[in-house]
């Protein structure tokens, strides 16, 4: 995110020696995990992939003390299947382990492809393997079926696993049992870094942002904007299904007052959220949505930027916005979210101050040391 803060110390004063990061490329700085590790890593190693819709280019970046390196560029395969973009990702992550990257690195990866052959990545290179749980998925179809067969796999037999959130933690150990003697498992939530703020929002002005696709709620913020002629909304990000996007804002006649910003530059972001009154994350209680198990990163994401959220109690997060008074829980139906609006908009004030506290509460450098402090027991660092 813009405007990071940097640690005292310099190089030689890092907690960890050589770290493999792995992301989706609109992921990368979701939650602070890169630049934490860019800021406390003698090495960083950052392999990003496109999500499924779009251009599968993949890139590996290295940092040293803080400082981009270098960067190689991934583009073997440009076509549109989805199921070889996925194998070529992996033919691409292989040829960064074993050919590009040194040894006894410490590779933490949210997706289970990228822990294929970590076995032999220990035994040959003396490297560690960290499967961080994003995701579970109620459909046992197709890729989800594959991806849901992996994860299991490796929840079970890697010997270091995170969850992003107790939800995910509750239902992998409902599938795979009460984890070996000796092996480490933990929950690791997003952490936050409060962002400086200047001058008011726009009156009537909301926002949305994260990845488009199903169960966001998002035809339910339609309908609060068709109750309420001063409402606008902006719809920051990118997704397999922004062109619904579109085609249910013309439908539900509010196209004329919802703005789709596409990717934003992390240079611009605060620039385009400073001038929201409160973020939206009213997610969709549909049982075949990911999303009763998910963190969700949008809602992070506005307290970072000052922002009270708007949510509903699909995931488990609603009761940390309660519990902060950090914005408004509501039912999922657009009479409830116009009302959660305007109270947000007349009580303000009183909801910056939850958002304030949770802030502090989850300051990212300070939490991250924490919670990811059993790394440096995995490979002792070298001198």
């Amino acid at each position: 995110m813009p405007l990071a803060t940097t640690k005292p110390g310099g190089a030689g004063s890092e907690r960890y020696d050589r770290i493999l990061l792995i992301a989706h490329h609109i992921n990368k700085h979701t939650g602070n995990v890169f630049e934490y590790f860019r800021q406390n890593s003698r090495e960083l190693f950052v392999f990003s992939y496109a999500p499924s819709f779009q251009e599968p280019v993949c890139l590996l970046e290295t940092f040293r003390h803080g400082a981009k390196k270098r960067e190689r560029r991934y583009a073997w395969y440009r076509g549109r299947n989805v199921g070889l973009k996925y194998f070529f990702y992996l033919l691409y992550y292989l040829d960064a382990v074993w050919f590009r990257l040194p040894g006894r690195t410490i590779t933490i990866t949210f997706h289970p492809l990228f822990c294929v052959l970590n076995s032999l990545s220990r035994l040959f290179k003396n490297d560690r393997t960290v499967f961080w749980v994003y995701d579970h998925f109620p459909s046992r179809k197709g890729l989800y079926y594959l991806y849901n067969l992996m994860a299991d796999h490796y929840d079970r037999r890697l010997r270091h696993v995170l969850y992003l959130g107790t939800a995910l933690e509750d239902v992998y150990r409902g599938i795979s049992g009460p984890a070996k003697a000796g092996y480490y498992r933990g929950v690791v939530d997003f952490g936050v870094r409060p962002v400086p703020r200047s001058g008011a929002p726009v009156p009537g002005l909301l926002g949305f942002v994260g990845d488009l696709k199903l169960y966001q709620g998002i035809r339910l913020a339609y309908q609060a904007l068709k109750a309420d002629p001063s409402l606008r909304l902006e719809i920051m990000g990118d997704g397999a299904n922004k062109e619904d996007f579109r085609i249910w804002a013309e439908a539900d006649g509010v196209a004329d007052r919802v703005r789709f910003l596409g990717y934003v530059d992390e240079a611009d972001v605060l620039g385009v959220v400073g001038r929201w009154q409160l973020g939206l994350a009213p997610y969709e209680p549909d049982g075949n949505s990911c999303m009763f198990y998910a963190f969700p990163g949008k809602a992070v994401f506005y307290l970072q930027y000052g922002l009270p959220v708007i949510t509903t109690k699909v995931t488990r997060f609603h009761q940390v916005i309660q519990k902060y008074s950090a914005g408004v829980v509501i039912d999922y139906d657009a009479g409830s979210l116009s009302r959660a609006i305007k109270d947000v908009q007349e009580r303000r004030g009183a909801y910056l101050g939850g958002v304030e506290r949770y802030c502090r509460d989850h300051e990212y450098s300070v939490y991250y040391d924490d919670k990811f402090d059993f790394l440096r027991t995995l490979i002792p660092r070298t001198v």
